[in-house]
Formats: C-alpha cells, sequence, structure tokens
C-alpha cells in the first residue's frame, strides 16, 4: 500500500488541521480528506471521508458535495496542491474477541519518503494500531498492557502525516509545549472535573514527549511539569479516589519525577546560574572551569531521562494509570458525583491554609523551610489553576501573584540546588575554592528572592481570595 500526502506550497491544510491523502494498493485508489474535530463538533479526533479516485491530481473540489463541503469551502479552487511525501508499508490486519470485545489491530511496516528539494529523506515506519471496533474499552488496555509487558514496545502520539511532513520540513516539528487551560465550568460533577483535569495533563505530557527524547531541555521540564500536575490532581481530589491506588501511583509518578530531576537541574545550572555566578566579582574563572563540567554531567543526566523514559516501567506505569482513570469514569455514585463548586472551594482553602502555616518573614527562614513553602506554593498554584474557571471572580490577578511567588520561590531553590548538584560530585572534580564561591552566591541569592518575595507573602496573609 502506498498512501501520499497533498498539501500546498506553504502547508496551509496541515498547519490548519486538515490531511488530504491518496491511497494505492493493487487494485484500487482512494482520495481521504481528515478534517479537525473543532469543524465537525467531533470528539473523537479527526473525522474523515474517503471516495473513490480514478485519475488526474487530487483537488478539494472533489468533497465540494459531501458533508465537508462547508468546512472546506474558502479553499476549494484557490488552493494549489502538490505531493510532498510518501507512505510504503505492507499491512496486516488481526480481529481479535477477547470476552466481550472485538479490537482491530493493525500493523504497519515500511517506511516513510520525502521528496524536498535538496535530497530524499527516508524514516523506518513499524508500528501497530489497536481500535475498538465494539465491546469494553478497559478490555483494549488489558491488551496494551500485556504487550507492553511481553515487548519492548513505545507509545507513537503522532500520527504518519505529522511524521512525514515533520520529515519534509523541519519548521514542521512541534517542539515543547506548556499546559492548556482545562476549562471547567460549575455545572460539572466532581467526577467529571477529575477528568478533565487529568486528560488535559496526561495530553501535556504526550506532548512533550517527542522533545524530551530528542533531548530538548524545555521538553525535560515541561515533562516534570506535566507529572507534578497530575500529582496535584490526584492531591487535590485525594478525598474522593481509591487510597491504595492513588498513593501507589502518585509514588510512582514521584519516582519517575525525581529521577528527572538532574537533567532540568544541570540545565538550569548552565542557562541561569553560571550567566549570574560570572558576573559576580571573580567569577570568570569560576564560568570556565564550571561550565566544562557542567556540559558533561547535563548529558550524563539527559540520558538517563531519555532511557527512562522508553523503559518498560514508564510504558507500563501510563497504560495502567490511563486504564484506572478509565474505571473511574464510569463511577457514577458517592463523592465523584457532587457538585464541583463546593469540593474546589474546600480544596482551595485547604491548600491556601497548608502554604499560610509559616507566619514569619520569608528573609528569617532557613533554606529548607523556604523550599517547604515553595512546595505548598506548587500545589496551590496548580489547585488555583485547575478551578480558576469557576470562581465568581477574575482569576487573572491572583494566578499572576502566585506565578511571581513561586518564580521568586524557584529561583531560590534553584540557588541551593547549584550547591547541591556541584557537592554531590566527585571532589576531585570540583575546585573547593569553587564550590565555597557559588555557596557565597547562593547565600546572598536566596536572601535576594526571599525579600522579593516578601510583599507577595504578606498580601496572600492578608486576603481571602477564593470565593464561588
Amino acid at each position: 500500500m502506498v498512501n501520499t500526502y497533498f498539501d500546498s506550497p506553504h502547508h496551509i491544510l496541515y498547519k490548519a488541521g486538515f490531511i488530504l491523502r491518496l491511497t494505492e494498493t493493487k487494485d484500487k485508489r482512494i482520495l481521504t480528506l481528515k478534517v479537525p474535530p473543532i469543524l465537525m463538533e467531533s470528539t473523537q479526533g479527526h473525522t474523515q471521508l474517503s471516495i473513490p479516485f480514478k485519475e488526474g491530481e487530487p483537488k478539494l473540489d472533489l468533497f465540494r458535495d459531501t458533508a465537508f463541503g462547508n468546512a472546506i469551502k474558502r479553499w476549494r479552487r484557490g488552493i494549489k496542491l502538490q505531493p510532498y511525501f510518501e507512505v510504503h508499508c505492507d499491512r496486516r490486519i488481526i480481529e481479535l474477541k477477547p470476552a466481550t470485545s472485538r479490537i482491530e489491530c493493525t500493523f504497519d511496516n515500511g517506511y516513510i519518503e520525502a521528496n524536498t528539494r535538496r535530497e530524499k529523506k527516508r524514516e523506518a515506519l513499524c508500528e501497530m494500531r489497536m481500535k475498538l471496533v465494539a465491546g469494553d474499552p478497559l478490555e483494549l488496555q488489558d491488551l496494551a498492557l500485556k504487550l507492553a509487558e511481553k515487548y519492548e514496545l513505545q507509545r507513537e502520539h503522532l500520527t504518519k502525516a505529522d511524521r512525514g511532513f515533520q520529515l519534509t520540513r523541519p519548521a514542521n516539528r512541534k517542539g515543547p509545549v506548556t499546559s492548556s487551560e482545562v476549562g471547567l465550568d460549575k455545572a460539572l460533577t466532581v467526577g467529571e472535573a477529575f477528568s478533565h483535569i487529568v486528560h488535559e495533563s496526561l495530553d501535556h505530557l504526550y506532548k512533550n514527549e517527542k522533545p524530551t527524547l530528542k533531548s530538548h531541555p524545555k521538553g525535560v521540564h515541561q515533562t516534570r511539569v506535566a507529572i507534578r500536575r497530575i500529582r496535584a490532581a490526584l492531591r487535590a481530589f485525594k478525598d474522593c479516589l481509591p487510597y491504595d491506588k492513588r498513593k501507589a501511583f502518585n509514588g510512582e509518578f514521584r519516582w519517575f519525577q525525581q529521577r528527572f530531576g538532574p537533567a532540568r537541574d544541570w540545565h538550569v545550572f548552565m542557562s541561569e546560574t553560571l550567566p549570574q555566578l560570572k558576573e559576580r566579582s571573580g567569577g570568570e574563572s569560576v564560568y570556565a572551569t564550571l561550565r566544562k563540567l557542567a556540559v558533561k554531567e547535563r548529558r550524563i543526566a539527559t540520558k538517563e531521562t531519555v532511557r527512562l523514559m522508553q523503559t518498560k516501567r514508564y510504558a507500563r506505569l501510563l497504560l495502567q494509570f490511563e486504564k484506572w482513570i478509565t474505571a473511574l469514569e464510569r463511577t457514577k455514585t458517592g463523592y465523584l458525583n457532587q457538585p464541583i463548586a463546593p469540593f474546589a472551594y474546600s480544596v482551595l482553602h485547604r491548600a491556601q491554609q497548608e502554604v499560610l502555616m509559616e507566619t514569619r518573614s520569608l528573609t528569617r527562614i532557613t533554606g529548607e523551610q523556604l523550599h517547604e513553602i515553595r512546595k505548598r506554593g506548587k500545589k496551590l498554584r496548580y489547585a488555583a489553576e485547575f478551578f480558576s474557571e469557576i470562581w465568581s471572580e477574575d482569576a487573572s490577578d491572583l494566578l499572576l501573584e502566585l506565578k511571581a511567588f513561586q518564580d521568586y520561590l524557584g529561583q531560590a531553590n534553584d540557588a541551593k540546588t547549584a550547591v547541591q548538584v556541584l557537592a554531590a560530585l566527585d571532589p576531585a572534580s570540583v575546585k573547593s575554592e569553587d564550590l565555597s564561591f557559588v555557596r557565597a552566591w547562593a547565600e546572598d541569592r536566596m536572601q535576594e528572592c526571599a525579600r522579593g518575595a516578601q510583599p507577595i507573602w504578606r498580601h496572600l496573609h492578608r486576603t481571602q481570595p477564593f470565593s464561588f
């Protein structure tokens, strides 16, 4: 089977979420158009329509009299199409019937070939796609778990079209992305709100997988942020989730978050700490020495992050977590079926009280105590972001204030971490005078950040921002 993908010279269709594909087999030719879900009011991803195609060049106008006519109206005649890449593959389809379900497994083995102006580029293709034709989604997830346990499989979150267009033009590659708004409203139940939050956080995690596997520093950072958001959701909804499962998943996510940390720590050390050390009096020689060391350590730590993301343990965690979420979504009774607004207020109130347990000035507490406030502040900030859409007032000012507060405390923690990562290395690799220089800088930096955060700290103690 050969699939040829078409687009305009500037990839107008792909950028707008449309995919036009010509499929050729031994005995037929089929033209398929995929339309983004937002235009067809679909919640299941792209909606597609296929028509027989005998000869000539593909045109959007061929879909004029179909259900997609309005979606492509502005492009039907004015857009000039050309082929960009081909997917050559042998396809095998197997239908399985575990228990009460029907699952279609499609195996594709071949390659993607793109014709660029300078050369032909080729990328291997070897994948299996599982589709639930009928029955219980949990049986599909059980099958995925069994396969992940037995074979070294990796989840693929990019479609063939994504991979082909990225191969054709590097500018189409999607870099690290930040989290999106959850968009809750008061009509939701507690269970529905939890499902929305977790799925958005998982989507954030999956979108940053490729950049992380390519050792992109921001990809590593956003992967850790996504995991923190998942853990924050588990904590926010702890009163209505099964204790054992929640603790187990939280512990496993924490394990990966901690082991992804060194790659992030060394990137921050290189991009933020070293420039500040260089500007400090006498810091030129320290900068030159430590930069060589940081480059080496960041490379080692990033390789470890990539290795861990490709393990069976990581794949199993995500598959088991998704299966658990699917099972929870069937729960229509108990606390999960209560309205979200009162529950959200109790979560935010509790998180605020935990942050404000410490009443002393930030400049008068230790670095460890400052770090504890920072961790509790993160939980408050994530909870505030989750529930911001159902407040009775504009949440933007408070969210900006919490972000600024966390930025100050984060910079203080980065200074403390700079000392820790150097102290943890072989003493022979770091001069004692260099470590002393960094330690003196870190102490000054932590005090500077504490003074910057102090006005926000006082304001948080004086206000009661959460109402519904």
